[in-house]
């Protein structure tokens, strides 16, 4: 029998439970599976030419939005598997920077459990030095004037070779502390269970995956006790928050979480690179003109389907492209009971 997770190929099923963070958790419910599904499909077919819009209507939109968050991290975990990928700076990045530029990189510290310690300094360009145990002459190099460490470690100049950049992982913003770095990294245990082939590192990368419109108080009472789990076993460091399995924030500069949660009628910047829009209830449709990200998901339940909801849809679909729309494969003949779904491609012009 074709399930609504199929598609996402994962390695370990998904378990919830509503008790507390040690009670046995069961299979997520259809909805939820379906639900998990469309955010997955829809982050993993997000273009810059083209939008796709999909309107559901529930029964209820409770507990209904991180689900769809949900899906669009497992399609992240899948396929940004390196931690390098955007997230720090190789040599060609690093030696177009201005000179002065503020950067931020990772020195070797034995001490710490990463074997790392977090620091910051600014680019002094690049020039040639003399290092030691090197026969070959002058050596191509990074300088870095230190200006802060967790150690009295500053006003020194740091020279890196071009074919050590990569190991002092620089960037253009700040570090997570090494607390907040476990705990993602235990989050990004998580998704490897799921998909074997992910690696717990991209959690780090600082890409959003999706941003969700909603009652930012309601969404979070929704999930105070909804835990999730990849072992349908009594063990606490197999269950996690809903919330912290999305890697859900409020805060726009936030650079290591990836599901962003605005409220009604915020400013919303940039979200045309958010692959994916989760508009949660008809005040956050009304924010729909607003958002620039690829793919859209409008959730309603069946009372709140208004005249001015079909307006909006049916103004969209006078903008399809059928053609546009990608192919759905391996999933039910037919949505969970009381669920109906339009789905719409527009072509960006």
């Amino acid at each position: 029998m074709t399930d609504w997770l199929d598609p996402l190929n994962l390695d370990s099923e998904i378990f919830v439970n509503t008790g507390d963070k040690s009670s046995v958790g069961r299979p997520l419910p259809e909805w939820f599976r379906y639900l998990t599904w469309l955010g997955w499909w829809m982050h993993c077919n997000s273009k810059q030419d083209r939008r796709i819009f999909t309107a559901v209507i529930l029964p209820t939109r409770i507990c209904c939005s991180a689900f769809c968050s949900l899906g669009s991290v497992i399609s992240a975990a899948r396929f940004q598997c390196d931690t390098s990928t955007g997230a720090f700076m190789g040599w060609k990045q690093v030696s177009e920077l201005e000179h002065e530029t503020e950067i931020f990189f990772h020195l070797r510290d034995d001490s710490s459990s990463f074997g790392r310690k977090n620091a910051k300094g600014l680019f002094k360009g690049i020039t040639k030095v003399t290092l030691p145990f090197d026969d070959g002459g002058d050596t191509e190099c990074a300088r870095i004037d230190i200006v802060s460490i967790r150690r009295n470690e500053s006003n020194c100049s740091l020279f890196i070779p071009r074919e050590k950049i990569v190991g002092y992982d620089i960037s253009l913003t700040q570090h997570t502390s090494d607390r907040r770095e476990r705990r993602l990294e235990k989050l990004g245990e998580f998704y490897s269970d799921l998909i074997q082939d992910s690696q717990t590192g991209w959690v780090l990368s600082g890409k959003k995956d999706n941003l969700v419109i909603t009652n930012k108080a309601g969404w979070k009472r929704q999930y105070e006790n909804l835990w999730v789990s990849t072992l349908d076993l009594d063990e606490e460091a197999q269950n996690h928050p809903l919330p912290d399995i999305v890697l859900s924030t409020d805060d726009m500069d936030d650079q290591h979480n990836r599901s962003l949660l605005l409220p009604y009628r915020t400013e919303i910047v940039n979200s045309k690179d958010i692959p994916l829009a989760i508009l949660d209830g008809p005040e956050a449709i009304v924010s729909l003109r607003d958002t620039r990200c690829p793919n859209v998901i409008m959730l309603l339940d069946t009372i709140e389907y208004e005249q001015t909801i079909s307006n909006t849809l049916t103004q969209i679909a006078s903008q399809r492209s059928d053609g546009e729309l990608p192919t759905i494969e391996r999933v039910p003949d037919s949505l969970p009971q009381g669920v109906q779904m339009e789905m719409y491609a527009v072509v960006m012009k």
